[in-house]
């Protein structure tokens, strides 16, 4: 009697025509059929381990998910990246030199020799978003060389002016990397 059921159960033969059908209340979640016979430790931890699996799946799918989505959107900005010309701060200081007006060749009282200040919008103007924080870097640079000075203009808003010093090379950035 109970142990016929329990090789029965375990396993022995008939197993597939006798045995009741499991209801899947979960994707893999057994329950076995009302009055059927009781799960064992092994079968047991089978189920909850088969459980634990599927959720870790789950997860699995979701995150690979999420990654899929921040690679579409991520994968054209390195393209377009790429595409780009390579950053090279004193060529992007040569060029933002070149845009600076010169002293006056005739001072006047109000200048007294010094070069005009320049709005560093109207410097800006035409240039892409990219361009316009590389060019800030190298007027950061050309500032601390001392080839230009930042003036923070007071009178006309939050607007930043470059007013040129010099354009001799007061500094390269490949004597301190050697250094």
């Amino acid at each position: 009697g109970g142990e016929e059921g329990e090789e029965h159960f375990a396993g022995g033969a008939g197993h597939d025509s006798q045995m009741p059908k499991p209801e899947l209340t979960r994707r893999l979640s057994f329950t076995p059929a009302p009055g059927g016979p009781t799960l064992t430790t092994y079968e047991k931890r089978y189920w909850s381990q088969l459980d634990a699996l599927d959720q870790a799946h789950d997860a699995e799918a979701v995150l690979h998910a999420r990654v899929s989505e921040w690679e579409r959107k991520l994968l054209p900005l390195l393209e377009a990246q790429n595409e780009r010309r390579q950053f090279d701060i004193q060529l992007y200081g040569h060029e933002l030199l070149t845009k600076m007006p010169d002293a006056p060749s005739v001072p006047q009282a109000a200048s007294k020799g010094a070069a005009p200040c320049v709005p560093f919008v109207e410097l800006m103007a035409g240039q892409e978003r990219f361009e316009v924080c590389r060019l800030f870097l190298a007027a950061l640079q050309l500032a601390n060389n001392g080839n230009i000075e930042i003036v923070h203009n007071e009178m006309g808003g939050d607007a930043l002016e470059l007013q040129l010093l010099t354009r001799e090379s007061c500094f390269h950035i490949d004597e301190v990397m050697a250094a």
